[in-house]
C-alpha cells in the first residue's frame, strides 16, 4: 500500500486499528517498530496512526514508551453510550505533554437507559475536538442499520447524499465536518 501511494500525502496510514484482548502497549510497541520503517521506506514522510490498548481508548499508555519516529500519531476512539466523559482531562494531558493525538474513530450511540442517541453527548466531543485542534475521522458513512451509520438504512446511492438521506448521527457528523 505504501509503495503505491507513496507520492499521496492525503493517505494516512493507520496500524493496530483498536488492539484489544491482551494486547499490550510493548506489544504494539514492537510491532510499530517493524511496520513504520516498512512504511517509511516508500513514504518517508507520511502521517502514520498508531492504534493504543483496550480498543484505542487507553492511549495515554504511549507515555511509558513514546515510539521515536516524525509523523506519528496516537489513536483515540470515542464512542457515546459506550464511555465516560472522561476524555478531556485524558486528552487535553496528553496534548499539554506533546503527545499528538488523532481521533480515527467515534460514534453516536444510544444511551443505556433511556435508548435515545447522545446527540448532545456527540457534539460535546466534537466542539472539544475543535477547541483543541484535534483531527478525526466518524464511524460510520455507511448505510447499515446501527446508529452510528450517517446514512438511512433504504438509501443505496453511493454520492450525492441530500439531508433527507442522512440518520440523525449522520446528520450531527456533517454539520461538524463544514465547521462551527
Amino acid at each position: 500500500v505504501s509503495a503505491k501511494y507513496a507520492n499521496n500525502p492525503a493517505v494516512l496510514y493507520e496500524i493496530c486499528n483498536e488492539p484489544n484482548g491482551a494486547t499490550t502497549w510493548d506489544d504494539i510497541h514492537a510491532y510499530a517498530e517493524q511496520v513504520i520503517p516498512a512504511i517509511r521506506a516508500n513514504s518517508p514522510d507520511a502521517v502514520i496512526l498508531v492504534g493504543t490498548p483496550e480498543f484505542s481508548a487507553r492511549v495515554e499508555a504511549v507515555k511509558a514508551k513514546p515510539l521515536r519516529h516524525a509523523n506519528v500519531m496516537y489513536v483515540y476512539h470515542f464512542y457515546t453510550g459506550f464511555m465516560d466523559d472522561g476524555y478531556a482531562p485524558l486528552l487535553e494531558g496528553m496534548l499539554r505533554e506533546g503527545y499528538p493525538v488523532f481521533v480515527s474513530e467515534w460514534g453516536i450511540n444510544e444511551n443505556a437507559k433511556t435508548g435515545a442517541l447522545e446527540l448532545d453527548r456527540a457534539r460535546d466531543f466534537v466542539s472539544f475536538m475543535r477547541r483543541h485542534g484535534i483531527s478525526w475521522a466518524n464511524w460510520s458513512l455507511s448505510n447499515k442499520e446501527e446508529s452510528f451509520s450517517a446514512i438511512r438504512s433504504e438509501v443505496t446511492k453511493l454520492h450525492g447524499w441530500t439531508e433527507e438521506d442522512l440518520t440523525p448521527s449522520g446528520k450531527l457528523v456533517f454539520e461538524a465536518l463544514r465547521g462551527p
